[in-house]
């Protein structure tokens, strides 16, 4: 059975596939995302859940469509990861379509997220978690 922390990860990603929202709520008002290990222009750290969704319309304002499909997640003490696909499409008549692999950390305090790391690399994921994979908590969605 899923912990409380890898629903609350769940419920964050459905919420931004169904509606486009972010679930801020689930978050520290001081939480750091790291967006350091990914590409495009999503480069840097964001401090703050109001530095958050400021870097989140200038996103939505590049594409039509983010979405994530979550495929694994293993949990290790105050920390999930998710391994998955990320989709975008960017508007009018370019309409470029990007599919790509990546995992996601949040890392847990209290029961809000205070870091959220966006990741590449899956070794380097399951090192930020603490844990080689074999014996981690792996849930499959």
């Amino acid at each position: 059975m899923p912990s409380e922390n890898v629903t609350l990860v769940r419920s964050i990603i459905d919420a931004w596939n169904d509606r486009g929202d972010p679930s801020l709520d689930a978050y520290h008002d001081d939480a750091e995302w790291d967006f350091r290990g990914w590409g495009f222009n999503l480069r840097g750290t964001f401090h703050g859940t109001e530095s958050f969704a400021q870097m989140l319309e200038g996103l939505r304002e590049e594409w039509d469509e983010i979405r994530v499909e979550a495929e694994q997640y293993v949990e290790a003490g105050d920390r999930v990861a998710f391994f998955g696909r990320f989709y975008s499409r960017r508007p009018g008549r370019s309409g470029l379509e990007i599919s790509d692999s990546g995992t996601c950390v949040f890392t847990f305090s209290e029961g809000k997220i205070v870091r959220f790391s966006l990741l590449r690399d899956r070794d380097e994921a399951l090192s930020l978690l603490g844990v080689p994979e074999p014996s981690a908590q792996v849930t499959r969605r």
